[in-house]
């Protein structure tokens, strides 16, 4: 049996490379400018330059937020007036007394959220309150202007009796007030609003929902609500209980404080009121007319249209993959066609 002779491997390096150069030699222009070595090594060079510029701008796209704590309220405060041990007849009361500055304060009744004030620039608060048939004891708690509570203050124990209220008695004038059928008084029953909303910072035209609770009275009920921002909202409720009020803040300069006032009034002529309060932060003050807009950066600019720059980088390097492989396939079917011709009959 003849042996195959074998092919020099000198002669097949050569050949080999005789097929390279002629496919070489038959590319186009389009086709030589991409398969350039050194246009790969410039799109190497970019293609790392736009991931690191993708990694960037998806690192700011980070919202990151954090509470810069004021200074902590070393000292309480203190309710001056009423005095302890008080007995009253009469109310609305006004509960006021010092605070420290830079704060807030929020008025309990009977462990009972009863209003909220902000701390005057004199170091003082005043605040009305309604007060229950029999023992009340009030308490103030202060709170800096990130809602850190500050010390205790001393408890303040006043005793209220309601005095007799004639039947059918004129019921309190009230602006915008609703109409409410009255019915003759049989029994006197502590009628108070309560709400377990407390002081917050809100946006503007955000709405702000506030709990409210009435306690005692004679149903229905009529409802006035001053929201410190001239409007006045009124309602009518047909039972006690807890509902949800609604309201948004439409103008706020910087920091605006509202104090929002809630009137309530039973079908015996009863009258109960709150008051809250909430901040609204406006948006930033414009700038002049005269100041000159600022120039985006070049940088800046490309960002805004890296998903472009993206999408051409990625065709560019698909083309030259897809020409790069049918080279290879074209080489292979050369060499075949090599091996088959040299081989003996």
């Amino acid at each position: 049996m003849a042996k195959t002779k074998k092919r020099p491997k000198r002669l097949a390096i050569t050949t080999n490379n005789r097929y390279k150069s002629a496919i070489k030699r038959r590319r186009p222009v389009h086709k030589k400018i991409l398969l350039h070595p050194s246009t790969i090594f410039v799109l190497i060079i970019f293609g790392g330059w736009l991931v690191l510029s993708s990694l960037r701008v998806s690192a700011s796209s980070f919202l990151v937020t954090a509470t810069v704590p004021a200074p902590l309220l070393t000292s309480p405060a203190v309710i001056t007036s009423p005095a302890d041990q008080t007995q009253l007849t009469s109310e609305p009361i006004t509960v006021s007394g010092t605070c420290p500055l830079v704060s807030y304060v929020e008025i309990y009744d009977n462990s009972g959220f009863s209003g909220v004030i902000n701390c005057s620039s004199g170091g003082t608060f005043s605040l009305p309150t309604q007060l229950v048939s029999g023992s009340n004891v009030l308490s103030a708690e202060v709170f800096n202007i990130t809602d850190n509570e500050g010390p205790t203050s001393p408890n303040v124990t006043v005793y209220y009796t309601s005095p007799t209220q004639p039947v059918n008695s004129t019921q309190p004038t009230m602006s915008t007030k609703p109409v409410v059928k009255t019915s003759p008084l049989t029994s006197t029953q502590s009628f108070v609003l309560r709400s377990s909303y407390s002081y917050q910072i809100n946006a503007v035209n955000q709405v702000i929902p506030i709990p409210l609770t009435i306690v005692g009275g004679t149903a229905p009920y009529g409802l006035t609500i001053n929201w410190g921002d001239g409007q006045v909202s009124t309602a009518v409720r047909s039972s006690s209980g807890t509902f949800q009020l609604a309201h948004s803040y439409s103008q706020a300069n910087g920091l605006q404080y509202y104090r929002i006032t809630i009137q309530a009034v039973d079908s015996t002529g009863q009258s109960a009121f709150i008051q809250l309060m909430t901040v609204v932060r406006g948006k930033a003050v414009a700038v002049a007319a005269t100041s000159k807009p600022t120039k985006p950066s070049l940088l800046t600019t490309i960002h805004n249209w890296l998903w472009l720059v993206w999408v051409v980088y990625l065709m560019i390097v698909l083309m030259i993959l897809s020409y790069w492989l049918g080279e290879r396939e074209e080489y292979k079917k050369l060499r075949k066609r090599q091996i088959k011709a040299l081989r003996p009959f």
